[in-house]
């Protein structure tokens, strides 16, 4: 969808943070009229918050618009399983209970997300798209290593803990990833592009 849309203006789309879409939401005014429409778009977004994802795209007039991309997942098996945002942690539990310990989830707009752990620790990565190296996230200021990461070809790896996160925090980035399009402010991770 995103590609088809660059495509459309010839442009390459840039990710946009959340207070950003919500804020140019609305259309400019000092009217009555203006902020009834920036009230209306401001709630409009809050509603639909958990599923949109902003992108800049510059036109060749000078002028930015806002373009909102709604995001759904679903869990890749090599059949496609959609999952609600509201349900991806109890799929994720769920999973890891059944000796399912590597789970990608593939997104509508192309983004990639793999989650892989020991039951301990987690590996979360996220790519933008096939091909993409992406973005992983990291416990910097952990010690050693993890095994026990078996993934679905019943390959077991290694990971430096310094690459990996604690299974609650890998289950709260997750989450957001897939609730809100974006890493928790707070979480930390290395990009590898």
């Amino acid at each position: 969808m995103l590609r088809d849309i660059e495509s459309l203006f010839g442009h390459r789309l840039l990710p946009v943070p959340k207070a950003v879409v919500v804020a140019g939401s609305g259309e400019a005014g000092t009217g009555v009229r203006g902020q009834r429409r920036e009230k209306q778009a401001a709630r409009s977004a809050e509603q639909t918050e958990d599923a949109a994802v902003g992108y800049s795209l510059s036109l060749r007039s000078g002028r930015e618009i806002v373009v909102l991309v709604f995001e759904s997942w679903m869990i890749d098996d090599g059949i496609a399983v959609p999952v609600l945002s509201e349900r991806v942690l109890q799929t994720l539990r769920a999973r890891i209970a059944d000796g399912l310990l590597e789970t990608w989830l593939t997104s509508s707009s192309g983004r990639s997300l793999a989650f892989v752990t020991n039951t301990g620790r987690a590996m979360v990565v996220l790519l933008e798209r096939e091909g993409d190296p992406g973005e992983h996230a990291v416990d910097s200021g952990a010690d050693g290593s993890s095994e026990g990461f078996v993934l679905s070809n019943g390959q077991h790896d290694e990971h430096p803990d310094e690459d990996t996160v604690p299974l609650e925090e890998a289950f709260r980035i997750v989450d957001h990833i897939v609730s809100k399009g974006s890493w928790p402010p707070n979480a930390r991770w290395v990009v590898d592009r």
